[in-house]
């Protein structure tokens, strides 16, 4: 009787809870942290969905699907965004065509979407210089942090980045960019001259590229 009951509940809550597609609708989009407050030395929350996720914008949209995947005896309820975003400078036209997947989890109580996956196509005059300009910020710190072999550094452009659904909401919660970075120092200095994998470098490639997810669509700035 007792189970009965407990089942009984659970499903009422789980009906009463938000779609995915409802919570990405609201705006509740958690992204991976890479700033810290100076003063209180807490790591800024990154949260919300860009607008046009929600409402219909020039040149941009996005296209929703759902589905729920059991790993480990564990259920995870995952949001596929599909989207495409066009912005028109002096260069001409940059189109993002990109595919950003999140788990719905909790933070503090309240349910969100906390992204682990992201792959971004670009077209137009800027893709070449965008993706030269992070390539050679990446093979920077792989140069001062000794790590080996940066010919594994290739393209950002439809490149699949992703960490564990587990986690995303640490990525949310931590500077792990900055982390990455203190960890890389830690071993440059006692490694004693051995080289650091280019794996090292994942999290700040995912942090990287997942920052294109977040962009709010151009014609929906200057509104």
């Amino acid at each position: 009787m007792k189970k009965t009951i407990l089942i009984f509940f659970a499903l009422v809550a789980l009906s009463l809870g938000k779609t995915p597609v409802q919570l990405a609708k609201d705006g509740a989009c958690f992204w991976p942290a890479n700033k810290t407050d100076k003063e209180t030395e807490e790591v800024v929350i990154k949260k919300g969905c860009p607008q046009y996720y929600s409402e219909k914008a020039d040149g941009c949209s996005v296209k929703f699907s759902t589905k729920r995947i059991t790993e480990d005896d564990e259920v995870f309820e995952i949001l596929i965004a599909d989207w495409n975003t066009t912005e028109i400078t002096v260069d001409g036209k940059t189109k993002l065509k990109g595919t950003t997947k999140f788990v719905v989890d909790t933070r503090d109580g309240e349910e969100g979407l906390f992204p682990f996956e992201i792959t971004v196509g670009c077209k137009g005059q800027a893709c070449k210089l965008s993706e030269k300009t992070m390539t050679s910020m990446m093979s920077e710190i792989a140069s001062i942090f000794g790590i080996y072999d940066l010919s594994g550094m290739g393209g950002i452009w439809n490149r699949t980045f992703s960490i564990d659904k587990e986690a995303a909401k640490y990525y949310v919660n931590h500077n792990v960019m900055q982390e990455t970075v203190n960890t890389l120092m830690m071993q440059a200095l006692l490694s004693d001259g051995q080289k650091v994998s280019l794996d090292a470098m994942d999290p700040v490639y995912f942090i990287s590229v997942m920052s294109l997810s977040e962009k709010e669509c151009p014609s929906l700035k200057n509104e």
